[in-house]
């Protein structure tokens, strides 16, 4: 679950200042890296920002799904 606090964590300024291009940047680079298969990224304020579906190549990979928080303040949610 590192993967899924480290990009929550990542992801929690852009979403506050709703800048979803850095946040689309952001989602791209994990996937082009292979630290995740797939990944929506939906802010509440602003939509769908990103939406790669996954290839389901290795069971072994968990899905994480997570909500971003600032402040006690949803911003979004990642899948």
């Amino acid at each position: 679950m590192r993967l899924a606090s480290e990009l929550s964590s990542i992801l929690e300024e852009p979403l506050y200042v709703l800048d979803d291009e850095q946040v689309f940047r952001i989602g791209e680079t994990y996937v082009r890296s292979g630290r995740v298969s797939g990944i929506h990224i939906q802010a509440l304020v602003t939509g769908m920002v990103l939406g790669i579906p996954a290839i389901r190549s290795n069971s072994a990979i968990p899905d994480l799904r997570g909500t971003i928080v600032r402040n006690g303040m949803d911003l979004g949610t990642y899948i």
